[in-house]
């Protein structure tokens, strides 16, 4: 059986920070599915190696503050195009895709497809445990369209 990760990235106490942790929490309430599961993390970098490993299809939720669209907008990206996210890229630690590669590399079983969802959000930073009104509006469209992302996935076996 192959398998589809959905993964919501955040960090919950910080205001717009935690959209991909919400949605994934409000997508959960709303698919269960033997193909996909579905969690929560507030890790980045090579933290993610564990958590991706032996899935065929991942579908990664985070917000992003590119300043070039308004808040509450759903952008989508894949490995080679990917935007400036504490978890998605950091000088701190691996990018994302360095990430994959590595556990390539290391004969890990990574996603072959992956594919990335981002909100534009309005306020990462501000120690808060709601996320700023334009983004909170937009968390059903952003679940919506991962569910969307999901039936292509299955119907396309990945």
């Amino acid at each position: 059986m192959k398998k589809i990760l959905v993964m919501g990235l955040g960090n919950p106490i910080l205001s717009d920070d935690a959209v991909g942790i919400l949605a994934a929490k409000r997508l959960r309430e709303s698919l269960q599915h033997p193909e996909v599961d579905i969690i929560e993390a507030e890790l980045g970098g090579m933290n993610l190696l564990d958590p991706l490993r032996d899935y065929q299809a991942a579908i990664i939720m985070d917000s992003v503050i590119t300043g070039r669209h308004p808040p509450g907008t759903i952008l989508n990206y894949d490995l080679e195009n990917l935007p400036g996210s504490p978890r998605l890229i950091s000088p701190h630690d691996a990018d994302f895709a360095s990430t994959i590669s590595l556990g390539k590399k290391l004969g890990m079983n990574m996603p072959s497809d992956v594919r990335i969802l981002a909100m534009e959000v309005e306020d990462n930073i501000t120690f808060a445990e709601k996320c700023t009104p334009k983004v909170q509006a937009a968390i059903p469209q952003m679940v919506k369209s991962v569910k969307n992302l999901i039936q292509q996935l299955l119907n396309t076996g990945h």
